[in-house]
């Protein structure tokens, strides 16, 4: 899809430049074909790609930002939980974090690849696992009852600084927030590839307006013309 639309403006951006040097000869009555209309075209049909383009790097960079926040969770989980099983006196507690703690572990089965996005140029490919509890919304949520669950624990006081409950609340925001990021960037490319594909293929876009340009310059130099040969090699696909 990519390919495609970068194709497609060259290929317009060509029509444009032979309209404009058949000069007084290209002359038509509609509006949206006089070589005005084209290059506010071009450019908004210009502009919309490099949006698109300018959004899909957001959108990966949020997404890699994610997943470098969440690498570290379940190391420090498991030193978390160990921490709590040193000092605390109820059996019943640690057995709930490790409960916790294994939520947060994927099955040992191979992971599933799978996309996100619409499956075109943008898609960031991710591991689907068995467990529910893996996406990251879940995570952030059990994470999140760990915490609830170590506040109520008065004997977990540990001295490293990573394991206090400031940092882990510190890092329980972070969490939320790169997830957030991700939420929004999908939204801001989504709604990018919205406003190109209407610029590109729309009503008026440079898909149609391409068909009517070539159709009114073959009516009036002719099919057979030098012109007309030259439009032969311009394919927009839509």
């Amino acid at each position: 899809m990519k390919t495609v639309n970068l194709k497609n403006v060259a290929a317009f951006g060509k029509l444009v430049g032979i309209c404009n040097d058949l000069g007084a000869s290209y002359d038509p009555s509609k509006a949206a074909l006089t070589p005005t209309a084209l290059a506010t075209l071009l450019e908004q049909a210009q502009q919309q790609v490099q949006a698109v383009k300018r959004a899909r790097t957001t959108f990966t960079l949020a997404v890699n930002a994610r997943q470098e926040t969440f690498a570290g969770i379940n190391p420090l989980v498991a030193r978390v939980v160990r921490a709590l099983a040193a000092s605390e006196n109820s059996k019943q507690n640690v057995r709930d974090a490790r409960l916790l703690k294994r939520k947060l572990q994927p099955k040992s089965n191979p992971p599933v690849a799978s996309n996100t996005g619409t499956g075109e140029e943008g898609s960031v490919p991710t591991n689907s696992y068995s467990s529910s509890r893996l996406d990251y919304e879940s995570r952030i949520d059990t994470f999140s009852s760990l915490l609830e669950l170590l506040k109520g624990c008065e004997a977990y006081k540990p001295n490293e600084a990573d394991l206090k409950l400031p940092a882990l609340n510190a890092l329980l925001e972070e969490m939320r927030q790169s997830s957030a990021a991700v939420d929004k960037a999908g939204q801001a490319l989504a709604m990018a590839r919205i406003n190109r594909n209407k610029v590109m293929i729309g009503k008026d876009g440079i898909d149609e307006t391409g068909r009517a340009v070539k159709e009114y310059i073959r009516s009036v130099m002719g099919v057979r013309s030098e012109v007309a040969k030259e439009l032969g090699k311009l394919r927009l696909t839509s």
